[in-house]
């Protein structure tokens, strides 16, 4: 094991969201209600992340969803960040990513100070952060 990490990532770019190619190995799915929060994310920031495709396969490890949507949506291009990866080290990447995301927990206050600061008013955006307050204990009224 190197004492340092190593940088996978190859390049950056962007690419119309019709030429990428979906993992078949991708085993999450999207519920309407994330499909809706996400929309309503990317019409009201933009981008403020890539999608990762492996060079060597051609296929995306992470960023299906947000794909999916450029494309219903219409959207030209999308950025994306191309990485080195083996089969394997493809497959270790597409199990892990969301769920060590997911792993982190949460702190209450800083939680409830940050949501403070949030100011929406679409329906989608609204609802996600009620339930982010709720599932930490904090259910205060997020202004819409």
């Amino acid at each position: 094991m190197s004492d340092q990490w190593r940088s996978r990532i190859v390049r950056h770019g962007k690419r119309s969201p019709e030429k990428l190619q979906a993992n078949p190995k991708n085993y999450r799915t999207h519920p309407p209600r994330q499909r809706e929060a996400l929309a309503a994310t990317l019409d009201e920031i933009g981008w403020v992340q890539d999608v990762v495709v492996n060079e060597r396969t051609g296929v995306i490890v992470d960023g299906h969803l947000r794909v999916e949507l450029a494309v219903e949506r219409g959207e030209k291009t999308v950025p994306v960040v191309y990485v080195d990866l083996s089969p394997e080290e493809e497959a270790l990447v597409l199990a892990t990513l969301d769920p060590l995301a997911a792993m982190a927990t949460v702190n209450d206050g800083k939680l409830e100070a940050l949501l403070a600061e949030i100011n929406v008013t679409d329906d989608a955006l609204t609802a996600l952060l009620a339930d982010l307050a709720k599932n930490a204990g904090i259910a205060q009224e997020v202004e819409g």
